[in-house]
């Protein structure tokens, strides 16, 4: 089975949107246990992390539905440093200018699964299947060994997928 909503569509797709927003100069997934050590060398700031995506199964009304979980994490702004532990000035700046834009791009979602993804068939997979009350917005930082500070997003792309198995993949079907 190919899932509709997959994990590269979903990273894809994700990335982007990163590319596309004005203040985001650099977007790339990345790992959890990057978190030790400093930031990927080169990134520019303000950076958009991709988080992996974790899906669960459910069955409502017996046709199988993947719950995906995304996340996003937006760090830090162009020539504003938080490498002090107590820049508070500098901290709410970037915090602030990281919330706005994880809003934009979570505005950005709903307005695809309602409206872009209608008429898109590269699209289709995500047409309706955002889940508005699933975002969840929460401060990070100090991460990394640079001490930066940024806003984090967790969100729900549902998917009504077929369970039954491609021949193709099997010898014995």
């Amino acid at each position: 089975m190919e899932a509709k909503a997959s994990f590269k569509k979903i990273v894809d797709y994700l990335t982007n949107n990163g590319l596309q927003h004005v203040d985001i100069n650099d977007v790339f997934r990345w790992n959890k246990l990057e978190l030790s050590g400093s930031l990927r060398n080169g990134v520019n700031l303000t950076a958009m992390l991709i988080d992996s995506i974790e899906t669960t199964v459910s069955t409502p009304n017996s046709k199988k539905f993947h719950h995906n979980q995304g996340a996003f994490t937006i760090l830090g702004k162009p020539n504003v440093s938080t490498s002090k532990i107590d820049s508070y000035i500098e901290q709410n700046e970037v915090l602030d200018h990281c919330q706005t834009i994880a809003f934009e791009m979570a505005a950005r979602l709903i307005y695809d699964a309602r409206v872009t993804a209608l008429n898109n068939a590269e699209l289709k997979w995500l047409y309706n299947n955002i889940e508005a009350d699933s975002f969840h917005f929460f401060k990070v930082g100090p991460v990394f060994t640079n001490q930066l500070y940024g806003y984090r997003c967790e969100f729900t792309i549902k998917a009504k997928e077929t369970y039954e198995p491609n021949p193709i993949k099997w010898n014995d079907l």
